[in-house]
């Protein structure tokens, strides 16, 4: 239990908007800074209720009937968690985000890690990942934070606390976090990787969603951009210098050439692209990880990225090879939650594959997904609240599409197809959000596992 007072005298107010476990670091960092914290939640029974309750019982949540109604002229804060559209709070409310405080934490401490940015549409996670462990493997501290780590709030505290800090933070961002951001971000290395409708019923269009995302580049010392997507190219161009990433481009550093990743500039062993494909890394994002990690370390270090390269294991549910039978193979891209990954996992594969989607729309439009499926899906399993609407995309497609009740139904019927038509791969990746059935798109991941180990499990039974 947390005592819930600082020693300094309380002076402020925050009120927090939503209590996820963005919310729950608001509390501790504000309480720690000797703040007077109130909560609240249109939920009856918020998910980190127990967890506050734990560490601060003086504290309560106060439900709400919407937060469009919010008041709080008594305020020097309202801190909004970043899954909460900030279109929905009042406009005159002085809100801000976990990585504005973030960031003011980080500019009072005596020593200012390296800070590196990384968003995306897809891929954001994978490189946070492997940027974090190149640098850790080239004998220097680092820490992810953010979606794919700590919360910004909670690590910050942690160095507070423990008077140390890494080397280097590796940020991933979110469009949301990035949205709420008041000020430049300042990052000394920051990448948007890509950009692709998602998370359109939140930000309202294309344009605002975009324009969220390259605020990661703002007051950023070297910008890492993605030569073939316009939005990210256009953006880099606020940082003071850019640097272009690029599986195919002749004129980067890091490239894909006949089936192998390789060194324009140094004379290194190519590492095969098939090996890093099993092992759950697209090859264009180990390409943009090795750019980062080349720019936060010496030069000499490529090596033992490369190195750390050759033994990596991507992340859960993003092209996770689970499961390989004597005819099939089994990929969870669970952490597929938009069109344009989806896409991207078609595109990664060396041969056909029956195809489990759907769920959550998230205002999406599916059409870019016919070409990739009539290349490479010889079947396509629809499951989910928005099924229909990626049935009607592909009404023209001449591969059959047939729809599934739930994850179990939908592997066997999969296996079955994936059989009937010799294909090699059983792929859910599924171009929604996870929400309609599943708590968040891990436990999506995990229920197509469980599928996955009973319907063999069955089938060698039966044999």
């Amino acid at each position: 239990m947390r005592s819930g007072v600082a020693e300094n005298t309380m002076s402020n107010r925050v009120l927090v908007v939503h209590l996820g476990k963005t919310g729950m670091s608001f509390v501790r960092h504000f309480v720690e800074q000797g703040w007077q914290v109130d909560i609240v939640d249109e939920r009856a029974s918020p998910p980190e209720q127990d967890a506050l309750h734990e560490e601060y019982p003086q504290l309560t949540v106060r439900k709400v009937a919407g937060y469009e109604q919010l008041s709080a002229t008594c305020y020097d804060k309202v801190a909004v968690s970043s899954g909460i559209a900030l279109s929905r709070l009042p406009a005159q409310l002085p809100l801000c985000g976990d990585l504005e405080c973030f960031l003011a934490g980080m500019r009072q401490a005596r020593h200012w890690p390296r800070l590196v940015c990384i968003t995306g549409t897809n891929g954001k996670s994978t490189v946070a990942h492997l940027v974090t462990r190149m640098i850790q493997s080239a004998g220097s501290t680092a820490e992810a934070v953010g979606n794919i780590g700590r919360p910004l709030l909670d690590a910050l505290g942690n160095w507070r606390r423990s008077k140390k800090q890494p080397d280097c933070v590796v940020a991933e961002l979110s469009s949301f976090q990035l949205a709420a951001l008041n000020g430049d971000l300042n990052a000394d290395v920051a990448c948007l990787l890509n950009v692709a409708a998602d998370h359109l019923d939140w930000h309202g269009s294309l344009s605002k969603y975009a324009a969220a995302k390259a605020k990661i580049y703002t007051g950023a010392t070297i910008a890492i951009y993605n030569t073939g997507d316009a939005i990210s190219s256009q953006a880099a161009t606020q940082a003071k210098t850019q640097i272009g990433v690029s599986a195919t481009d002749a004129e980067v550093c890091w490239q894909i050439k006949n089936h192998k990743l390789i060194c324009r500039d140094l004379d290194l062993a190519p590492l095969p692209c098939v090996d890093l494909l099993s092992a759950g890394i697209m090859p264009d994002l180990a390409c943009a990880a090795l750019t980062i990690a080349g720019q936060i370390m010496p030069e000499h270090d490529c090596v033992s990225h490369l190195d750390y390269l050759r033994k990596a294991e991507g992340l859960p549910h993003r092209f996770a090879t689970i499961e390989r039978d004597e005819k099939l193979v089994y990929v969870d891209d669970s952490k597929a939650t938009n069109v344009a990954a989806t896409v991207a996992a078609l595109n990664a594969l060396d041969k056909h594959c029956v195809l489990i989607a759907g769920g959550v729309a998230k205002g999406q439009s599916f059409d870019e997904l016919n070409d990739v499926i009539a290349t490479k899906a010889r079947a396509v399993i629809l499951i989910g609240q928005d099924a229909s609407l990626i049935a009607q995309a592909l009404k023209n497609s001449d591969t059959p599409v047939s729809f599934a009740s739930d994850m179990q139904s939908a592997v066997e019927l999969a296996h079955a197809e994936a059989l009937r038509l010799n294909v090699d791969y059983v792929l859910l990746s599924p171009a929604c959000a996870s929400t309609d059935q599943f708590s968040n798109y891990a436990a999506r991941g995990m229920a197509f596992r469980r599928a996955v180990t009973t319907c063999i499990k069955h089938v060698d039974a039966v044999a």
